[in-house]
């Protein structure tokens, strides 16, 4: 490794001196970037500005759907639903917008009711954690934990109700039973069970 070598003039100032010095051996700083992956986490977080842009008006990759789960990062009770949330919204995601190339049927996204206080005020959001659903802008329907609805019929209700629910029902792969034991083989499941597990553990 070359040793480090830092050339001051001997007529610099002893501020300039002293602030060269600080900048050659501060730590390099570190900028965190949020890239959303389709593939690995459907859910952006949003804040007043980005949520006013992309639920409400539409701007950007646009969505008919979306579904936004209002709760407090800082909250240990509020917060636990979240990966349940991430879970069942990766799956309904990659079942709802595949062959989608220049919009989405749906969108996933977080709101931190802590940080973005206002917006949750604006929303009318009385409960944490609670799933309000939006259509072209527009609030269609609110879940909250702790109703006795689970989170799954709930999403599914909203997003995945008439004829699109019944074509995905007959695409599901079939269920294969051993003659011995007629038990569903595990390998088989459709990829719904995931999500139906998931759900049965947060209803």
């Amino acid at each position: 490794m070359m040793p480090f070598r830092c050339r001051i003039a001997a007529s610099a100032p002893a501020f300039l001196i002293a602030a060269s010095l600080a900048t050659a051996f501060a730590a390099p700083s570190e900028v965190t970037v949020h890239v959303r992956n389709h593939d690995q986490d459907p859910i952006v977080m949003l804040n007043r500005f980005t949520f006013m842009g992309n639920v409400l008006e539409g701007l950007g990759d646009p969505a008919q759907n979306w579904v936004v789960f209002f709760t407090s990062l800082s909250d240990p009770q509020a917060v636990q639903l979240v990966p349940s949330f991430r879970v069942l919204a990766g799956d309904m995601a990659n079942q709802l917008n595949t062959g989608r190339w220049f919009s989405s049927f749906a969108k996933f996204a977080v709101v931190d009711c802590n940080v973005e206080q206002d917006l949750c005020r604006e929303q009318s959001v009385e409960h944490l954690p609670s799933i309000v659903h939006y259509r072209d802008g527009v609030q269609l329907s609110h879940w909250r934990s702790k109703t006795g609805v689970g989170m799954l019929p709930w999403l599914r209700s909203q997003l995945m109700g008439g004829s699109l629910a019944a074509k995905m029902r007959r695409e599901e792969p079939p269920q294969v039973v051993s003659a011995n034991t007629a038990e569903t083989s595990p390998k088989q499941q459709p990829a719904a069970s995931i999500a139906d597990a998931v759900a049965a553990a947060v209803a």
